[in-house]
Formats: C-alpha cells, sequence, structure tokens
C-alpha cells in the first residue's frame, strides 16, 4: 500500500511536471516564431520601400523619355503633359514614403 501511495505521487508529480514543460517549450516555440516574423516583416519593409524608391527613379527616367517623346509629336501639349505628371508622382511618392515609416 505504501509503495502504492508513492507511485501515485511520482505519477502526478510527472504529469505536472511534463505539463509546465511542453508549456514552457510551446512558449519559447512561439516567442521565437514571433521574433522571426517580426524580423521578416521589418527587412521586408524596408527592401519595399528601397524598391520603390528604385522604381519610382527607373519610372521617372521612362516616363520622362515619353515625355520628350510626346513633346516632338504634340509641341503645344507637352509642357502641360510633363508639368501634371511631376506633380501627381511628387505626391505620390510622398504618400508612399509617409506610409513606410
Amino acid at each position: 500500500m505504501k509503495h502504492e501511495r508513492d507511485i501515485d505521487f511520482y505519477l502526478e508529480q510527472a504529469k505536472a511536471e511534463g505539463y509546465n514543460q511542453v508549456l514552457s517549450i510551446g512558449t519559447k516555440g512561439l516567442m521565437c516564431a514571433r521574433d522571426i516574423v517580426a524580423t521578416a516583416a521589418l527587412r521586408g519593409q524596408e527592401q519595399l520601400a528601397q524598391q520603390l524608391q528604385r522604381s519610382y527613379s527607373l519610372n521617372d527616367v521612362s516616363t520622362r523619355t515619353e515625355v520628350r517623346s510626346r513633346r516632338i509629336r504634340e509641341p503645344a501639349r507637352a509642357r502641360v503633359v510633363e508639368e501634371e505628371w511631376q506633380e501627381e508622382d511628387d505626391e505620390e511618392l510622398i504618400e508612399r514614403l509617409d506610409i513606410s515609416h
């Protein structure tokens, strides 16, 4: 009888300790996953901002080339088209930069 009580006590203690260990490992795993996701999100946001800046620069160059070709075909409208484009893209860039910070 005495040994049965000892065995029951040790079984209950092992069950409780096992539960605590699983809970501890699960918590550590979730914290590690959270850190990985946060790091990836920050790096992704930084890369997205850099890509947008590069894209804006490339778009700026290609659109200005397009505006010059329009100027050759439509000299009277070319000045207006270029000014409208510049204002529109400057506002877009400001909005994008505000969102990324």
